[in-house]
């Protein structure tokens, strides 16, 4: 199992989805990540929100700590959350507390172990 199957598992756990949902909001990211040329320009939007220090501390080594839904908020323009919610069909609560789990995993796989979208 890669690592993007086990973010898969871990999501549907940690916010009691099934795998199909957990993939779907998965595959947003990926999608909003090459929306933004790759995960430079994606990350971008995370430092212009004031979140510098943390993402680079996802690109450095440290811990893949989840950030707050508010700071997916401010990152991300609110119709980019609405959208997903309508695609996937969960909750915006559950969007955006996910993405704030999601995010910082998928941007230390991506930068450690290589991805097309870095």
């Amino acid at each position: 199992m890669g690592a993007i199957d086990l973010l898969v598992d871990e999501v549907g756990s940690r916010f009691g989805m099934n795998n199909a949902k957990a993939g779907s909001l998965l595959t947003a990211v990926l999608s909003l990540i090459q929306d933004q040329n790759g995960l430079g320009g994606f990350l971008e939007r995370f430092r212009n929100a004031g979140l510098s220090d943390t993402v680079s501390g996802w690109l450095g080594g440290a811990a893949s700590k989840p950030i707050s839904g508010e700071s997916v908020q401010s990152a991300l323009a609110p119709n980019t959350i609405n959208n997903i919610a309508s695609r996937t069909g969960l909750p915006r609560a559950t969007v955006t507390s996910a993405l704030g789990f999601i995010i910082p995993k998928l941007a230390h796989v991506c930068a450690f172990c290589g991805s097309p979208y870095s």
